[in-house]
């Protein structure tokens, strides 16, 4: 996973609908966050910069008859005390027949949980559709309780609750990494590396997201233990995109980063940003030399 690079975007029509997208997201997402990612496929189909990194959400689900109703696609990744529990939300134009088997003979049965249809999938899979415009798909034990969460009376915000609907109102695409250095279930890696387990131990969490348009907005932070280490991740994210560079100099990331405009690092408190513009007009001049450079190729 390369957290740096997100593509697509979540297209919020007016204040009122992103406040309603942002309570959902939140409360289906549930407590014990470790990992977020949020895409509208509609913005990335749009985005040049997805012409250039082309996004595909069949590593995550194969629904043929629903992929192209699908508007939103959300990645959770929940940790357990065994490993960590996996949720898809999508949100669409999408109706019960999209997720039926290609063969007409076979129809799955739904039953319902707490009012909501529920198709179980396999042995320990499930999808859910709650309303005609959202669906939950994923392991039957994090539907069946994302599902109890929709059908609470007050639903629970913790402090990263808050920070995914900011996130949301804030982007049009965004991802959130609790704890990166932790492996699923919270343990810490093994390693008797001093620095290594001092970096373990001081990066709280990563975020970041972008906004489209005529100049793409993208910001990247870092949560950290405490200023003075927010201080030291802004004096190395100084040098990230040159380290980079140096060791890929010749793909497409490294070719994008020289197109980076008005960069910018800074620190807050206990966090440490990055932030750049893209021109969406010099992304399709890379797009369009790239695409000659390889039909060249093929002659």
């Amino acid at each position: 996973m390369k957290p740096a690079i997100l593509f697509g975007g979540a297209a919020l029509a007016s204040v009122l609908a992103a406040g309603e997208l942002d309570d959902k997201l939140v409360r289906l997402i549930g407590p014990n966050v470790k990992f977020v990612y949020s895409v509208d496929l509609d913005r990335a189909r749009n985005s040049t910069l997805s012409e250039i990194f082309p996004m595909s959400t069949g590593e995550y689900f194969t629904l043929p008859r629903a992929e192209s109703k699908i508007h939103e696609f959300v990645k959770v990744e929940t940790a357990q005390p065994n490993g960590s529990g996996s949720l898809v939300i999508l949100r669409g134009a999408l109706s019960p027949s999209d997720f039926q088997p290609d063969t007409a003979q076979t129809t799955l049965a739904a039953v319902v949980h707490k009012g909501i249809p529920l198709w179980p999938i396999g042995h320990s899979s499930g999808v859910a559709m709650i309303d005609t415009n959202t669906v939950v798909m994923g392991e039957l034990d994090a539907v069946t309780e994302a599902l109890d969460r929709w059908r609470q009376a007050t639903p629970y915000i913790d402090a990263v609750g808050s920070t995914l609907a900011e996130l949301s109102r804030s982007y049009d695409n965004w991802f959130f990494v609790r704890t990166p250095f932790l492996e699923d279930n919270g343990r810490r890696p093994r390693t008797d590396s001093i620095y290594g387990t001092d970096l373990i131990h001081t990066v709280e969490s990563l975020q970041g997201g972008i906004r489209f348009g005529g100049s793409i907005e993208i910001h990247l932070e870092a949560t950290t233990k405490s200023p003075k280490d927010a201080l030291s991740a802004a004096a190395i994210a100084r040098w990230l995109p040159g380290f980079w560079q140096l060791q890929n100099h010749e793909d497409l990331e490294s070719a994008v980063l020289d197109l980076a405009e008005d960069m910018t690092i800074g620190t807050d408190g206990k966090v440490a940003a990055l932030s750049f513009r893209l021109s969406e007009r010099r992304l399709r001049e890379l797009a369009d030399l790239t695409k000659a450079r390889q039909q060249a190729t093929r002659k």
